[in-house]
């Protein structure tokens, strides 16, 4: 084929995949049977949600018409200003995205955010009343101890996402760690995330052993490897793209 026609051809392929992308976040979330049956027996008297999309705000938004309830919203970042921004069906999403997240305001009693700068922020783009509520950790749970230098690789742990852009400052680290061990001085990086995560970005960062990216962990699990850590890694993005998507993010 020509050029012109392997180029159409690349455009037309890059567009379908950028429409499948998109499926997961816009794709109704299904309410089983099962799910109804609890929730009857619950009679729950308000939905919590963290949002994060248009198929999660659409499912709390039919729960709260059967149930009859209203929804306390919790933000933990800005996700209504910068999500679809990229793809083939931006405005089409993007406006229903927008009447699904005023719909949510609209049935809220308390609107919670992650931080004070976050509820100034929505006070003035949305009027109504936001509440700081930031994430709370059980300290108790960590089991701090005395830090002791240990006859062992200095070992350095990364718990987290790995978007927007996150993943570019752990290579970095884990080049540096290559360099230094060659020298002598050995430090290993551990790296855990989601599974999608891991998938997108795991062959990029694992170079063992200085770098070694490991699994998907639940919560509960966090503790007993935050234990075990030398050094715990808190990473950022820094393009002006990414500041503005984490500006009001409070995130690690």
């Amino acid at each position: 084929r020509s050029p012109s026609n392997r180029l159409r051809s690349r455009k037309w392929a890059d567009q379908v995949f950028a429409v499948l992308g998109f499926l997961p976040w816009v794709t109704p979330i299904p309410i089983t049977d099962e799910f109804r049956k609890w929730l009857t027996e619950v009679q729950p008297q308000m939905i919590f949600t963290i949002g994060g999309g248009l198929a999660v705000l659409s499912a709390v938004l039919r729960l709260s018409d059967d149930l009859g309830v209203p929804v306390a919203p919790l933000f933990t970042d800005d996700w209504i200003k910068w999500l679809y921004q990229r793809g083939p069906l931006d405005a089409f999403l993007r406006n229903r995205l927008a009447t699904a997240f005023h719909c949510c305001l609209q049935r809220s009693p308390v609107r919670m955010t992650v931080s004070e700068a976050m509820a100034e922020e929505y006070c003035r783009r949305y009027g109504g009343q936001f509440i700081p509520c930031m994430d709370l950790v059980a300290l108790n749970e960590f089991g701090y101890e005395p830090y002791e230098v240990r006859q062992r690789p200095v070992k350095f742990l990364f718990v987290g996402y790995l978007e927007p852009e996150r993943w570019r400052s752990l290579k970095s680290l884990g080049d540096s760690f290559e360099a230094l061990r060659s020298e002598g001085l050995v430090v290993s990086l551990d790296i855990y995330s989601f599974p999608d995560q891991i998938a997108k970005y795991g062959s990029l960062l694992h170079s063992p052993p200085a770098s070694q990216v490991r699994r998907a962990v639940p919560f509960a699990e966090v503790p007993e490897l935050l234990k075990e850590a030398d050094v715990l890694v808190h990473v950022e993005a820094f393009g002006l793209k990414d500041d503005a998507e984490t500006a009001l993010s409070f995130s690690t």
